[in-house]
């Protein structure tokens, strides 16, 4: 059984922060925060943009992922790629 000293020992570290684990972080959030930033204004009030996306716009892209999931395959088997062994 899991108790929590267990948990303390594997999860919390009394390794102090090293510069690497800063620079990381730092890249992480750097990355993140343009796509938290479209979704919060995505999040607003949109004047009926979603509504109409959905009605326009997302059934073409649906069908052009479906498309390239389908098709995706078809490349390494048509040139032999695939084949085992």
């Amino acid at each position: 059984m899991v108790t929590a000293s267990i948990l303390k020992q594997r999860w919390i570290s009394s390794d102090p922060v090293s510069i690497w684990s800063l620079a990381t972080l730092f890249c992480c959030l750097a990355i993140i925060g343009p796509f938290v930033a479209i979704l919060y204004v995505a999040a607003g009030d949109s004047g009926g943009l979603w509504s109409h996306l959905i009605e326009t716009v997302f059934p073409r892209y649906v069908g052009n992922t479906l498309l390239l999931m389908a098709a995706s395959p078809c490349l390494p088997l048509h040139s032999g790629s695939a084949r085992p062994g």
